[in-house]
């Protein structure tokens, strides 16, 4: 009887271990053990993603090593036969970098172009009337001639440029994008959007306005001794959105409302977008 009774005393003492031993690892335990399964998952699946190549990216290397040393129109015609080949690869933006660098160039350059003129300064000629007559800004056709002021020569050849830009603002990514004759032009990174809300999927369409050079509160023109260093700004219709700039340290708290870019950028944009340029906000 004393060793049945034994015998019984071991087993209870056994379920009781073995059942305390259940319950903590049900309660402690298992879970770590999940939460620990869980991760090494969530790891080994992006390393899966990490190693599954882009189709694009050995088109994007080729692409690159093609255009070194190519002539800048041979370079653009391969970046761009690569965004077309590539729509939305990982490379989209570093490929729209090289090729808006390049377009930049290429438009302020004297390379001959079907949407440039050549104009001969005649006698009376201004900068002004230039500009009239061919429905390109002051600033194009400064910046287009490396002119720093509005002093013209008789026989001095001008390139002119015959642009035709329209602008998209996108919420999400924050960039600004530039199209020109229909085709993408370049893109800019944006500091900061601060805008009214808009509808879901509603886009706005706006315009310019005017653009603003100024300095110590007053407007300047083209010519006038303090326009490179003037405060440039962009007035959109409608609710008076503007495009400003401010610079690049500027924390995002300090961020003024409106559709922010760095001076460098603005200099860009400053001479492409010109009263009457549709922006589209998304």
């Amino acid at each position: 009887m004393n060793r049945l009774h034994g015998i019984i005393i071991v087993l209870v003492a056994l379920i009781v271990i073995g059942t305390s031993a259940w319950f903590a690892y049900d309660l402690y335990i298992g879970p770590q053990r999940a939460l620990l399964l869980e991760k090494q998952q969530m790891e080994e699946k992006a390393k899966r993603e990490e190693s599954r190549e882009d189709p694009a990216l050995a088109a994007f290397a080729e692409t690159e090593k093609q255009t070194q040393g190519a002539d800048p129109a041979r370079a653009r015609e391969l970046w761009m036969a690569f965004l077309e080949s590539n729509p939305a690869s990982v490379k989209d933006a570093e490929a729209k970098n090289a090729l808006g660098a390049l377009n930049s160039a290429a438009l302020f350059s004297a390379e001959p172009s079907p949407h440039k003129t050549l104009h001969t300064v005649a006698k009376g000629d201004s900068l002004y009337k230039i500009s009239k007559k061919y429905g390109a800004s002051i600033e194009l056709i400064a910046r287009a001639n490396n002119l720093s002021g509005t002093m013209l020569q008789i026989g001095q050849n001008l390139i002119v440029p015959q642009i035709e830009i329209t602008a998209s603002v996108d919420r999400e990514s924050q960039t600004l994008t530039l199209q020109n004759h229909g085709e993408f032009f370049r893109a800019y990174r944006l500091l900061s959007v601060r805008l009214p809300s808009t509808p879901a999927g509603s886009p706005s369409q706006s315009a310019v306005r005017e653009t603003l050079v100024e300095a110590d509160g007053k407007r300047l023109v083209f010519g006038d001794k303090n326009y490179a260093e003037g405060k440039r700004s962009i007035i959109l219709s409608g609710s008076g959105v503007a495009i400003l700039t401010a610079p690049a340290e500027t924390p995002a708290e300090g961020m003024p409302p409106g559709i922010l870019l760095s001076e460098p950028d603005m200099a860009d944009i400053f001479v492409l977008l010109r009263r009457g340029t549709p922006v589209t906000i998304k």
